[in-house]
């Protein structure tokens, strides 16, 4: 269950074209209350199909890999009992990371850079969203939504909310970019106003209240303060599928991620999940077993559920879990947690 062998060495660029090509890894890139999510299903056509880039109908990702990207291997606690989420969190230095950080709506111009041809003379307008790790913009050529924005320009508009209810309802493109790439949603907008849930596969989130907090990231993700977050990586999860819904253990899934976290996990966290498991060998009280600080707590309580996984909830699991994995859990709100 606990992979115990010497850090193994893992290529970035090939592991982020590996799971590029495996439509059960999902993408993100953002930040708190602005984020941006890329998926594709097993047969969907592709419009393109590049070593570091892919679009669909629905959207598209493409991934840059510069110089100094730290990638960070990490679980987490599952707000749903014997779940664990897993992700990769591709970091730069905050001044490498740093993008446009404009807080007021911003006509960018073309977007020449689109992932698909035709969206290339389509206008960009950088929504104003105001973090330091994503420009936030979306994408038309509509002519009333062109007028609309143009006198909006210069504008809070993150902080008008019937400006951006309007702009939902238009469901323009929205494109995120950041210092190791960009993702395209082409898709519809969701909206509880109107009573449409957001839609499966690409899509985003734009929350104002939660874009007040000014975070680049969740402080669940073991992230060191230097870093941040420029790209997220989740491989497929051994106990759910990408729409939430429950699966029979997935071995084979669960020891691929174990091996990214060999490689690029924190060296606490992989070290707790060891003595859990040398722990409970040996028999020992689990009231005895202690850690300290938040990512040594969630890696024993990933740990127990994974056991419960391997071994089913026998007494000996459930006994460590109902000292050490009690029911009360804040969620993680910025990893995807179905």
């Amino acid at each position: 269950m606990v992979h115990t062998d010497a850090a193994i060495e893992i290529n970035i660029e090939h592991a982020i074209t590996e799971h590029l090509a495996t439509s059960s890894s999902g993408w993100s890139l953002g930040a708190f209350g602005a984020i941006a999510e890329f998926m594709r299903d097993k047969d969907e056509t592709l419009l393109v199909d590049s070593p570091l880039v892919r679009a669909t109908s629905r959207g598209a990702i493409r991934v840059v890999v510069p110089c100094g990207a730290m990638p960070i291997a990490y679980e987490t606690v599952s707000s749903r009992p014997g779940r664990w989420l897993h992700g990769v969190a591709f970091c730069l230095p905050e001044d490498a990371a740093r993008m446009n950080s404009r807080t007021h709506l911003t006509e960018v111009g073309r977007d020449e850079e689109a992932i698909l041809v035709e969206d290339r003379t389509s206008s960009l307008f950088d929504l104003g969203a105001g973090v330091t790790n994503v420009d936030a913009m979306i994408r038309t050529d509509e002519p009333s939504l062109l007028a609309f924005l143009r006198g909006l320009v210069g504008k809070n508009v993150i902080a008008m909310p019937d400006v951006m209810a309007a702009i939902a309802a238009a469901s323009p493109h929205r494109v995120f970019e950041s210092r190791m790439g960009r993702i395209e949603v082409r898709q519809r907008v969701g909206s509880q106003n109107a009573h449409l849930p957001t839609p499966e596969g690409p899509h985003t989130h734009v929350l104002p209240k939660v874009l007040r907090r000014a975070r680049t990231h969740s402080a669940n993700l073991p992230i060191p303060k230097e870093m941040v977050p420029c790209l997220n990586l989740y491989p497929e999860n051994p106990t759910f599928d990408p729409l939430g819904r429950p699966k029979e253990f997935d071995t084979a899934a669960h020891d691929h991620f174990q091996s990214l976290l060999d490689a690029w996990g924190a060296t606490e966290s992989n070290r707790v999940k060891t003595e859990v498991a040398n722990a409970l060998r040996s028999n020992t009280d689990p009231a005895a077993f202690q850690t300290t600080g938040r990512f040594a707590r969630v890696a024993l309580r990933v740990a127990l559920r994974q056991l419960a996984r391997y071994e089913g909830e026998t007494a000996r699991v459930a006994r460590w879990r109902a000292v050490h994995d009690s029911p009360k859990y804040e969620p993680d709100d910025h990893h995807p947690d179905h």
